[in-house]
C-alpha cells in the first residue's frame, strides 16, 4: 500500500496561486486516498522546497499539521511579482508521498508598485440618476516576446476588459462590493497566448456604476454612497515592466450600454454605432484606501440552465420558466434585427407567479428589467454586463418571433462567488433532499461578492449571515467562516454599510451583531423545522 497523494497546494486563503497578496503566505495541502493507498495513514512530517530561479532551499518539520502551515521562518519574504516554484511532500511513519509542485506568483505588494491612476470621463456625472457605463481605450505598441504579460486592475464601480476585442479573464462584476473608503481589491489577469500581437494592441475597458455609486436600499434616490464618479485603474505589464497605465492619455466614450444598475437592470441599444472619443481625467482614491489582492474567490458564471416551459399568463403575456430559483441573468441567442423603429426586447424577472402573472410585488421598487433595443443587424447573442437578478421566471415582451425557438434562444446563467464545494448531503427521503438542494441554491444566490440575505429585491444586506455561517462551513469549507471573521482581508463586508440605509445601529457594534443573530437565526431555523415537520407528518 502506498501513501496518499497530495492533490492540491494553496497559499494563504487565496483562490489562485497567481496574484498572491501576502509577503509570507501560509501553505495548506490536501490529500486524496483510494483503495490502493494505505488506510489510516497519518502525516508525521513534511518537506517544503522553494525554488527561486536557480536557488533551491529545503525546509523540514515534524508535525501532523497540513493546514495553514506558516511560511518557513528562515525563508525570504516574497517580492512583488516574484515567481517561486513550491514543492511539498509529506511523510507517514516511514513512507513519503510523491512531491507536488505549484507555481506561486506574487501580486503588487507595495502601493509604490502602482504607476496607474484612476481615470474617469471628463464630465460631471448626474447626481441622482443612474450612471451610464463608459468605455475607455488606449492603443499600445509592443515587441511581443516569450515573457509574462499581466494586467492589474480595479475600479470605482465594476469593469470588464478586452484586448484586441478578446475578453480578459472570466470574472464578472469585478472587483465586487468593496468598502471603498478603507480597502479596494484589485485583480491580477494572465493574458493568454494569442491575445497580444506584435505591434499595436488596443486595450478597451467598459466601466459601470456597480455598488460604488449605484442605487442601494429601498430609497430610490439613495445613490453615490461612496462617490459620484466611477473610474478604472489599470496597469498592463510585460515581464514586470509597465507598458500601459491609465492616465490622461486614455480616451473615453459612451457606447451601446445606456444603463446598467444592480437593482433595476440593464438597457442596451444595438443601434448605437458612432462614438465620440474624448480625453479622460484623473480622479483620486481616498487616501485611507488600501489596494489589496483578494483572498476570496471571484464572481463567475458557474452554470447554465435551459428553460423547462413557456407559459401564457391570464393577460396573455409570455413567461419563460427556468424551473429553479437562481441568481444571474438571461442570455439571448439569435437576437433579430429591427423591423421598425424602437423595436425592443424587454425581459422582466421574478421568483414567483402571482395569480398566474409575474409576481413582482416582493421586489418592491427594484425594477429587475433588461431592455435590448434592436439594431440594423442581428446579434449572435446578448447578455447583460453589470447587473444580476434573482428569478425563476422571465417575462418576454417585444418582437416575439424569438420565442418560437425559446429552448435554444434563451438560457439562464447562474452567477455567484465561485466557492469551492467540499461537501454534500443525500438521504432516502426526497423532501429532505429537496430541502438540502434549496439550501445550496440559496447559498449560491446569496454569495455574489459578499453574503446577503436576499438577491432579488431593493434591500440586500449581510444581516443574516450569522444564521447560516456554520451551516455553509460544511458545504464550501471552514475557510469561508474564517474569512467572515476577518472581513478586512477577504469578503469585504462594508463597515460603513449600516450608514447607507435606514438602519440606525452603529456600524460594527456588538449590538448590531447580536440583534442580527438573535432575530434571524431562531426565526429561520424554526421556520424550516415547522415546514419540514408539516411536510413529513402533517
Amino acid at each position: 500500500m502506498t501513501a496518499p497523494r497530495i492533490i492540491k497546494l494553496t497559499f494563504g486563503r487565496n483562490a489562485s496561486a497567481i496574484g498572491i497578496g501576502q509577503a509570507r503566505p501560509c501553505l495548506s495541502w490536501k490529500y486524496e486516498q483510494d483503495r490502493h493507498t494505505a488506510q489510516g495513514w497519518i502525516q508525521t512530517a513534511f518537506e517544503i522546497t522553494l525554488k527561486r530561479g536557480e536557488d533551491i532551499t529545503k525546509y523540514n518539520q515534524n508535525t501532523r499539521n497540513n493546514v495553514e502551515v506558516p511560511w518557513p521562518e528562515d525563508a525570504q519574504s516574497l517580492r512583488s511579482r516574484e515567481v517561486i516554484h513550491v514543492t511539498v511532500r509529506a511523510k507517514g511513519h516511514s513512507e513519503w508521498t510523491d512531491p507536488f509542485t505549484e507555481t506561486l506568483e506574487a501580486a503588487l505588494l507595495d502601493r509604490n508598485d502602482w504607476s496607474a491612476s484612476v481615470i474617469a470621463p471628463d464630465i460631471t456625472p448626474p447626481a441622482n440618476a443612474p450612471k451610464r457605463p463608459f468605455y475607455t481605450r488606449r492603443t499600445v505598441s509592443i515587441n511581443l516576446g516569450p515573457g509574462r504579460s499581466r494586467i492589474y486592475a480595479t475600479a470605482l464601480g465594476v469593469y470588464e476588459i478586452k484586448i484586441n476585442g478578446k475578453r480578459i479573464g472570466d470574472h464578472v462584476l469585478a472587483p465586487g462590493w468593496q468598502s471603498y473608503n478603507h480597502r479596494l481589491h484589485y485583480q491580477t489577469y494572465v493574458i493568454k497566448k494569442g491575445v497580444l500581437v506584435d505591434g499595436d494592441n488596443v486595450i478597451e475597458v467598459v466601466v459601470g456604476e456597480g455598488w460604488y455609486s449605484g442605487r442601494l436600499t429601498w430609497a430610490e434616490q439613495r445613490r453615490n454612497i461612496w462617490g459620484a464618479e466611477i473610474g478604472i485603474q489599470l496597469q498592463f505589464e510585460l515581464d514586470g515592466q509597465a507598458v500601459a497605465t491609465t492616465d490622461e492619455s486614455w480616451e473615453w466614450s459612451y457606447g451601446q450600454l445606456l444603463e446598467s444598475a444592480l437593482y433595476d437592470g440593464e438597457v442596451f441599444d444595438a443601434s448605437v454605432s458612432q462614438r465620440e472619443w474624448r480625453s479622460t481625467k484623473v480622479i483620486s482614491l481616498p487616501k485611507s484606501t488600501s489596494l489589496i489582492a483578494p483572498e476570496s474567490p471571484p464572481i463567475r458564471e458557474t452554470e447554465v440552465l435551459k428553460p423547462v416551459a413557456l407559459l401564457s399568463t391570464p393577460s396573455h403575456k409570455r413567461v419563460i420558466d427556468f424551473g429553479q430559483n437562481l441568481v444571474g441573468w438571461v442570455r439571448i441567442k439569435n437576437v433579430p434585427a429591427s423591423k421598425s423603429a424602437n423595436d425592443c426586447l424587454i425581459l422582466r424577472f421574478a421568483e414567483v407567479l402571482d395569480k398566474g402573472e409575474l409576481g413582482t410585488r416582493p421586489l418592491r421598487s427594484a425594477k429587475a428589467t433588461d431592455k435590448v433595443y434592436l439594431g440594423n443587424k442581428p446579434l449572435t447573442q446578448w447578455q447583460p454586463a453589470f447587473t444580476t437578478h434573482g428569478f425563476r421566471f422571465c417575462e418576454v415582451t417585444g418582437p416575439l418571433g424569438i420565442l418560437d425557438d425559446y429552448m435554444n434562444n434563451f438560457e439562464a446563467v447562474v452567477v455567484h462567488s465561485d466557492m469551492e464545494r467540499i461537501g454534500d448531503f443525500s438521504c432516502s427521503h426526497d423532501l429532505i433532499n429537496k430541502l438540502h438542494r434549496n439550501v445550496v441554491w440559496g447559498l449560491r444566490g446569496n454569495f455574489v461578492g459578499l453574503p446577503t440575505d436576499c438577491p432579488q429585491r431593493d434591500e440586500r444586506w449581510a444581516s443574516a449571515i450569522a444564521a447560516y455561517a456554520m451551516l455553509i462551513s460544511g458545504l464550501v469549507g471552514q475557510e469561508i467562516c474564517k474569512r467572515l471573521r476577518r472581513p478586512h482581508r477577504s469578503f469585504t463586508i462594508p463597515p460603513d454599510s449600516w450608514q447607507t440605509g435606514c438602519t440606525t445601529f452603529p456600524r460594527n457594534s456588538s449590538k448590531t451583531r447580536m440583534v442580527s443573530f438573535l432575530l434571524w437565526c431562531p426565526i429561520r431555523l424554526v421556520h424550516l423545522e415547522v415546514v419540514l415537520l408539516l411536510k413529513l407528518f402533517g
